[in-house]
């Protein structure tokens, strides 16, 4: 039986906007098309996602890729696998076992990585390297012709590709950003509302303040919930602080790089004061239109 490649490789994963599907099982989006703000309805599968985003890439003629989707398919999906029953958890109020607590790291750690404004960033930059070294490796000048065949017949974007995706998969299991994740306080506040919304940059880092140091992470695990983990040097959140929280994650949400709102019923003032207007501002203020799923 020959094994299926997978294509379609979700940054935003299926299980995750399920949590705001409303009728027809479909998560409202809202995107940028041109210069209007447009909204429709998609299956969690129908968008988030870019093909081939995470697949290898054949760098030459005598180096065939056996699985191209080895990342998507043997690691965010085992990622994405725990992770969902982890969610479903936390959602219950259920106390959280030490495995549990790492595959919850390894999965707020990959929505970070994973992202893909962050890998076309690393894909330019990995790209540029790639060709400042084929410009001037010393080789060049002690069997020039050699070293112009080898480059003939060599994918130097496909190179830049590969190296950038086995990087992401190093910095995902770092052990040290895992237990830099797992050693802050975790905290899941509840809205009185079914008001929270979510994005295709799902997790917040430091409230949209500053990218690094991260010292706080806040992610909507459903139109109700909100997860964040902050050091143990901070207050824990109360009921009464609990709305701010939410307050300013959904600030950071419409702030940030997002191209894809989600909810799960159209988004109306009644909701937070200007919250529509601000929805119209992020996408008008965002310069890349949404093209994609």
């Amino acid at each position: 039986m020959v094994e299926q490649i997978s294509h379609r490789h979700h940054y935003t994963p299926e299980f995750y906007l399920k949590q705001w599907c409303g009728p027809g099982d479909q998560v409202l989006v809202y995107r940028r098309a041109a210069s209007k703000l447009v909204k429709s309805r998609k299956a969690p599968k129908a968008t988030g996602f870019e093909w081939d985003l995470n697949s290898f890439i054949q760098e030459n003629p005598w180096s065939p890729i056996a699985k191209p989707d080895v990342v998507e398919s043997d690691f965010f999906g085992p990622i994405d696998s725990k992770a969902s029953l982890v969610l479903k958890q936390i959602l219950a109020g259920e106390d959280l076992s030490d495995d549990d607590k790492t595959a919850w790291a390894r999965f707020l750690n990959s929505l970070l990585e994973r992202d893909v404004r962050t890998l076309e960033q690393n894909d330019q930059l990995a790209q540029k390297i790639v060709r400042d070294i084929a410009a001037y490796d010393p080789a060049r000048s002690s069997n020039p012709e050699r070293w112009e065949e080898a480059l003939r017949h060599q994918d130097l974007d496909a190179m830049a590709n590969n190296h950038v995706r086995r990087e992401m998969v190093k910095s995902i299991d770092d052990p040290k950003a895992l237990e830099a994740c797992r050693s802050l306080n975790w905290v899941t506040v509840y809205s009185d509302t079914d008001t929270l919304i979510t994005c295709d940059q799902p997790l917040v880092v430091n409230f949209g303040i500053e990218p690094a140091p991260i010292y706080a992470l806040s992610l909507a695990l459903s139109p109700r919930a909100l997860f964040l983990a902050f050091p143990k040097s901070v207050p824990m959140v109360s009921e009464a602080t609990a709305p701010l929280m939410i307050e300013k994650h959904l600030s950071a949400l419409l702030t940030s790089q997002a191209r894809y709102l989600y909810s799960h019923r159209i988004v109306d003032d009644t909701w937070f004061p200007g919250l529509h207007e601000n929805i119209e501002r992020h996408f008008s203020t965002n310069s890349t239109n949404a093209t994609g799923p």
